[in-house]
């Protein structure tokens, strides 16, 4: 072998040597790249579940809070009915209320 085909030979595996490095650098990237969607769509995923399960949560409170259910499982399960009247009337005059609203008010000031 001549003396001029050494620097060739060291370029031309130089060479390969780089577009070696620069196709593993691209596999790497590509190979992060996917693992960085599939992650990306299991939380869509996973904050999809958890939606549907607020908005069932929410239908169930509602459901639960009705008037009407209340009223049902207070008066079958505790026994309890609903007053009709109150048992106690308060009668307060209405110069007694600006009196002492009037007083609250100086006091505050």
């Amino acid at each position: 072998m001549s003396k001029s085909a050494k620097p060739l030979i060291f370029y031309v595996l130089f060479l390969i040597v780089i577009v070696t490095i620069f196709f593993i650098a691209v596999v790497v990237v590509k190979i992060s790249y996917e693992e960085t969607i599939r992650s990306k769509e299991e939380a869509e995923r996973r904050l999809k579940t958890e939606n549907q399960k607020q908005v069932s949560l929410q239908a169930e409170y509602q459901d639960v809070t009705a008037e009407d259910k209340i009223r049902f499982s207070a008066s079958s399960q505790l026994g309890m009915i609903k007053r009709i009247e109150p048992s106690i009337v308060i009668k307060v005059p209405k110069e007694k209320i600006e009196e002492f609203e009037n007083e609250l008010n100086l006091k505050y000031e």
